[in-house]
């Protein structure tokens, strides 16, 4: 596979195919001018290396046999995981997009696997624009985590996507997460229900400090009494925003749009 030698080949999906580690390196070899590659539902692989100069976006999905993953691509500028496995990056300073598979929020056991992939990810990131990530922001606050906290900035981070649910502790999670981000300019929340919930925080007062946040979107909005509570601190609490838009959880029914907040 390495020697068949396909320069005019750009993209490569592959979803149900049994591969070896091997053959994922032969195949990148193979294919020396690969921009975009997407593996979904693969299985076969344990200890995955991915190395190129010229790839730029990187699809993992639903890989479950996968122990680690090093991804050694210095122009990488997009990646989505949705994988329950170590990814260690030797170079991230070229990503522009980052999406982490939502499943995280639902096995509190795998929050070490969280914590060294997005936030190691993250670390190395300068450039970041559009993030996507499961809220489990209050794990290294509760635990005073020095491998977190304080520890980076997202300068140029101007859209976040967040699953997260609205209780008192995922909201201080979410506030940590948003003192990282000074020029975010657009939030989109979408509501997950989680079985195991943490234990609370106590009902600290919850400041979000991003002076460009613009719009808030809320998926998934049945105005439950923790949603109405976090459209109280965003209407507020140090927010400036155009609008917050409610997307409703109930099929047919329009959005709402609730313009020019003010605090």
């Amino acid at each position: 596979m390495s020697a068949m030698n396909l320069r005019s080949l750009r993209s490569i999906y592959l979803t149900g195919v049994y591969l070896t580690d091997e053959r994922v390196h032969d195949l990148i070899l193979g294919c020396p001018n690969l921009e975009d590659l997407k593996l979904k539902y693969c299985y076969g692989m344990k200890k995955l290396s991915i190395c190129s100069t010229r790839l730029k976006k990187l699809v993992v999905w639903g890989e479950i046999y996968i122990r680690s993953c090093e991804v050694d691509c210095p122009n990488l500028s997009s990646i989505r995981i949705d994988s329950f496995s170590r990814f260690v990056f030797k170079n991230a300073s070229s990503l522009v997009h980052f999406c982490f598979g939502k499943n995280f929020l639902l096995y509190k056991h795998y929050y070490d696997l969280w914590r060294t992939t997005v936030v190691g990810i993250l670390k190395q990131a300068p450039q970041l624009r559009n993030l996507t990530v499961p809220n489990l922001w209050f794990k290294p606050l509760s635990s005073k985590d020095p491998y977190y906290l304080k520890s980076f900035m997202l300068h140029n981070l101007n859209h976040l996507e967040l699953y997260t649910d609205y209780s008192q502790t995922f909201l201080v999670g979410m506030a940590a997460l948003l003192e990282l981000c000074p020029n975010l300019e657009t939030m989109v929340l979408n509501d997950i229900e989680i079985k195991d919930l943490p234990e609370e925080f106590p009902n600290e007062s919850i400041q979000f400090k991003i002076p460009r946040l613009k719009q808030v979107t809320m998926k998934l909005y049945d105005e439950s009494k923790n949603q109405r509570n976090l459209l109280t601190i965003l209407k507020m609490q140090g927010v400036v925003l155009e609008k917050i838009v409610l997307v409703s959880s109930r099929r047919g029914e329009k959005n709402i749009v609730i313009s020019s907040v003010r605090t």
